[in-house]
C-alpha cells in the first residue's frame, strides 16, 4: 500500500471523527443555553424568529471552543484506534514513519486553524454584537419582558427593579421597588404603587413612568439624619441603552465585541491617550485573538503521540484525556491574560508562554514517539548535569 493511500485513509478517519466530535460538543454546550432560549419563547413571549437569530449568533462563540477541542479528540481517537488494531505497527513495517502518518493531520490542523482564525478575528465578535442587538430589540419591542414579576431584576447597569405584578400585554407594573446607584454610586430607593414601561427607539431608551410613590435618598446633612424623602405623584426614570447600542466603530465597543481589525484601529487611536489600562486590555485581547487559531496545531502535536501510546481503543479514556489537555491549555491561557491585565506582567512574553510551552512539550513528545523512545523530560536534565560534572572532574 502506497504512502499516499495510507495518508488519505488517516485523513478520512480524522475528518469523520472531527465532524462527529464537533456535533457532540456543540450539542452539549447548546444544552446549557436551551432552557434560557425556551424561557424566552414561553415566559417572555419572544418570537421564534428572534430566538433563531439568537441561536445562530451564539454558534461562533461555541464553535471557537468546540472546534479545537473536537480536533484534539478526533486525532487522539484516530491514532488510538489504529494503535489498538496494530495498524501503526503494520505501517511502520511497510516503511511509513510517524512523520508521514502525521502529514495529513498537520494539513487538516492548518485548515482548522484557518477556520478558527476566522471565528476568532471576525465571526465570534460579530456574533456577540448580534446577540446584544437582538437583546436590545427584544427589550425595546416588548419592554415588559425585561422585568419579571417578584424577581429582583438587575439587567440594567446601576438599577435593580422589583415589581409585584407585571402585565406583559400593557407593559404595566404594580408594587414597584427600585434601587438606583447610577449617580456617584449613591443608593437611591424609589417606591411606587404602579408604573409603565415605554420605549423610545430613536434614542435607544426605556422610560419607566411611575405613579404615586416616594424617593428615599442618602444625604450629607446630619440635621436631617442623612435621609431625604421626596413624595411624588408622577416620576420618570430614563433607562439608557446607548452604551449597549453603540455603533460598530471606534472605542465605544468593549474589546470582546470588536473584530481583530477594529482592535488594531482602537489600539492605534488610543496611542495618544493616557489610559494605560485600556491599552493593556486591547493588547491582551489582540494577542489572545492571534493565539487562539494556533491551538488545533498544538493539540495535534500532542494528540498523535498520546494516541499512539494508547494500546486500548477506549473512547471514554480518549474523551477524558482530550478534556484534560484542553482545560490545562486554556487554564494557563486564562491565567496569563489575568496576570497581564490585572497584575501588569509583560504582555508579549506572558501571553505567548502557554503556547510556546505546549509547542515545546508537543514537539519533544512527537519526536520521542517517532523514535519509539519513552518521553522523559528529566532524562535530558540528568544527562546534561552528568556530562557537566564529568567535564569538571
Amino acid at each position: 500500500m502506497s504512502a499516499y493511500r495510507i495518508q488519505t485513509y488517516i485523513a478520512r478517519e480524522t475528518v469523520v471523527n472531527f465532524l462527529l466530535s464537533l456535533t457532540l460538543f456543540t450539542f452539549i454546550v447548546l444544552l446549557s443555553r436551551l432552557l434560557k432560549l425556551t424561557d424566552l419563547v414561553i415566559g417572555s413571549g419572544v418570537s421564534m424568529g428572534s430566538v433563531t437569530q439568537l441561536f445562530l449568533a451564539m454558534m461562533p462563540s461555541f464553535m471557537l471552543i468546540t472546534m479545537p477541542l473536537s480536533f484534539l479528540l478526533a486525532v487522539l481517537l484516530t491514532f488510538a484506534r489504529m494503535s489498538a488494531d496494530s495498524e501503526i505497527v503494520a505501517m511502520k513495517a511497510c516503511g511509513i514513519s510517524v512523520y508521514k502518518m502525521a502529514l495529513p493531520v498537520i494539513i487538516l490542523a492548518i485548515l482548522v486553524c484557518g477556520a478558527t482564525a476566522y471565528l476568532s478575528a471576525y465571526a465570534e465578535p460579530t456574533g456577540r454584537r448580534t446577540m446584544r442587538d437582538i437583546a436590545i430589540n427584544v427589550a425595546m419591542d416588548k419592554a415588559s419582558s425585561a422585568v419579571r414579576a417578584q424577581v429582583f431584576n438587575d439587567e440594567f447597569p446601576g438599577l435593580t427593579i422589583f415589581a409585584d405584578k407585571v402585565f406583559k400585554e400593557t407593559n404595566q407594573l404594580e408594587g414597584v421597588f427600585i434601587s438606583d446607584t447610577r449617580i456617584d454610586a449613591t443608593q437611591t430607593i424609589i417606591t411606587a404603587t404602579s408604573g409603565k414601561l415605554m420605549t423610545d427607539k430613536a434614542s435607544n431608551t426605556l422610560l419607566l413612568h411611575l405613579k404615586d410613590g416616594a424617593i428615599h435618598r442618602d444625604t450629607d446633612d446630619a440635621q436631617k439624619n442623612g435621609l431625604q424623602i421626596i413624595n411624588f405623584s408622577t416620576y420618570d426614570i430614563n433607562i439608557s441603552m446607548e452604551n449597549s447600542a453603540a455603533q460598530d466603530s471606534g472605542t465605544t465597543l468593549r474589546p470582546k465585541l470588536q473584530t481583530l481589525f477594529q482592535l488594531f484601529n482602537s489600539f492605534e487611536q488610543s496611542s495618544e491617550s493616557h489610559d494605560k489600562q485600556e491599552r493593556r486590555e486591547l493588547r491582551a485581547e489582540i494577542h489572545e485573538r492571534l493565539i487562539m487559531p494556533l491551538s488545533p496545531l498544538l493539540f495535534s502535536l500532542i494528540a498523535i503521540p498520546l494516541g499512539i501510546s494508547s494500546h486500548r481503543s477506549n473512547k471514554g479514556a480518549g474523551f477524558a484525556l482530550s478534556l484534560v489537555v484542553f482545560m490545562v491549555y486554556y487554564m494557563f491561557l486564562s491565567i496569563a491574560k489575568t496576570l497581564v491585565v490585572e497584575q501588569g506582567w509583560p504582555i508579549d512574553l506572558t501571553m505567548w508562554a502557554p503556547s510556546f510551552g505546549f509547542a515545546f512539550c508537543g514537539v519533544l513528545l512527537f519526536i520521542s514517539s517517532a523514535k519509539e523512545r519513552p518521553f522523559n523530560p528529566f532524562r535530558y536534565v540528568f544527562s546534561y548535569l552528568k556530562n557537566s560534572l564529568g567535564q569538571q572532574r
